[in-house]
């Protein structure tokens, strides 16, 4: 023999297992085979190589298989943020269908979209979870920084941009829609009709609608649909006032639904304004009609009483005559000059003949154009006794304009059988001025109808010769 007997080869894994014996051939894949001596070496640990470029970047596997790379849009850093540490992408990820990213409008907008058409993004907190939108600073104050929430529509093609509020059955929803450089706020309810629309202040707030325009104006409109009736309340749990436009350049206000109206016609210049009781007036008044120039006297001394009754024009001297109570059952207006300004504190009549079937009304009325108007205020004046007999309490306050024309009415408040009162003799007396001839004798013009009480407006039906009756004023 050349030389000593060698043991068969045994080639086993540095744990001894798997092991063989007697080996023949052995074959090295994907590793590095050396030899010395009567040991081969097989190291399949491969080369050591340098992880790629930049810092901080995130390694994947690359081309050629089993080379590495990376890119600075993939990067980690440990640095917190919130409290963790970061895997950051500068462009942009999916997440399923999601894509979070840059919108490319510029360095540090941000979006996230849908990659389908249609899709829908929801964002759900848990239970009572709020969604918050915030802006903060590095400081973590928002002394100088503000949250905003913008919709975008995709296109710049003047294509409108919706916000929708909506509920979990998607049935109704409010939506803020702009378009045409417009704002509209609905609110739709498939399920039920005729939602509306709230805003509340907390406590004592206040709602403004302000134009930051300098020296703009700021315009408010309530626009009706199609041919419906825009409509402005004002009410709370026990008083309501609304004003309407039902007509073209009228403007109408109603004391809450099916209350009385007034109705401003702003049509023309002699537009007017229509009252409740279907009169109009046309010209603006003071409660008076036209001004007497010539001064009449006011207080002198102790003489306080105004004889509006005796008073020029339309007074006389003497006082002879009984004038039929019952014939004031058709009340009588009588005009007379406002001989100073103020309010009425006292009125005061002449019994002739007592009477307990009814008390007299006499009643201040303005002047419209030469006749009776609205009853400015009146005093009930009961007729038990005869003589002068004075009234402190009057229905309202009855403010007269020196030289001013007005009218005291004459009437009664329950049907009138009997008494007189004291009046001017017809002889002695100014007439009105108006006729169906030359001669004959008016002191007065009479109302449409009999009445138990004042009429509010007063209709002259007719003139008449009622004697004037004796009234004194007592004036502020």
């Amino acid at each position: 023999m050349s030389g000593p007997v060698q043991t068969p080869l045994k080639v086993t894994e540095s744990d001894g297992s798997p092991s063989g014996r007697p080996i023949t051939e052995v074959v090295v894949s994907n590793g590095d085979l050396s030899i010395s001596g009567v040991v081969a070496t097989v190291d399949t640990t491969g080369a050591t190589t340098s992880p790629a470029t930049p810092a901080d970047a995130i390694q994947f596997n690359s081309d050629p298989a089993g080379t590495f790379t990376a890119s600075s849009d993939l990067t980690y850093t440990d640095t917190p943020h919130a409290g963790t540490d970061t895997l950051i992408s500068a462009n942009g990820a999916y997440l399923g269908n999601l894509f979070v990213g840059q919108n490319g409008e510029g360095t540090g907008n941000q979006q996230i979209e849908s990659s389908e058409d249609a899709g829908i993004i929801t964002i759900s907190p848990r239970t009572t979870g709020e969604v918050y939108i915030q802006n903060d600073n590095a400081a973590g104050d928002l002394t100088d920084f503000d949250g905003r929430l913008s919709i975008i529509h995709g296109s710049t093609s003047g294509n409108a941009a919706t916000l929708r509020l909506r509920n979990l059955g998607l049935d109704n929803y409010a939506q803020f829609y702009m378009g045409n450089n417009d704002l509209t706020i609905s609110v739709i309810d498939t399920a039920a009709a005729n939602a509306g629309i709230d805003i509340q202040t907390d406590g004592t707030g206040v709602v403004s609608i302000k134009n930051d325009e300098t020296n703009g104006d700021s315009e408010l409109v309530v626009f009706a649909n199609g041919t419906g009736t825009p409509i402005v309340k004002l009410e709370n749990g026990s008083m309501a006032v609304q004003t309407i436009c039902e007509a073209n350049k009228k403007f109408t206000i109603e004391g809450g639904a099916g209350g009385d109206t007034f109705v401003f016609d702003v049509s023309s210049a002699t537009g007017g304004i229509q009252f409740p009781d279907s009169t109009i007036q046309t010209t603006a008044a003071s409660g008076g009609g036209a001004t007497f120039n010539p001064v009449l006297p006011p207080v002198v001394g102790s003489a306080d009483r105004h004889r509006i009754a005796l008073a020029a024009p339309y007074g006389g001297t003497a006082l002879t005559v009984s004038a039929t109570f019952a014939d004031f059952q058709t009340c009588r207006g009588y005009p007379f000059i406002a001989p100073t300004s103020g309010d009425v504190t006292e009125i005061g009549i002449v019994v002739g003949t007592l009477t307990t079937s009814a008390d007299c009304l006499v009643g201040i009325y303005s002047d419209n154009t030469g006749v009776p108007g609205s009853l400015m205020g009146f005093a009930d004046i009961e007729m038990g006794a005869t003589g002068s007999i004075y009234q402190t309490s009057i229905s309202a306050t009855v403010t007269l304009v020196a030289q001013t024309q007005y009218w005291f009415v004459v009437g009664g408040d329950d049907t009138i059988t009997s008494g007189a009162l004291t009046s001017l003799d017809d002889d002695y007396t100014c007439d009105i001025g108006l006729g169906w001839s030359p001669s004959g004798k008016r002191f007065c013009i009479t109302h449409n109808a009999s009445v138990t009480s004042l009429p509010a407006t007063f209709v002259p039906t007719s003139i008449h010769a009622t004697p004037r009756p004796l009234a004194t004023l007592k004036i502020g």
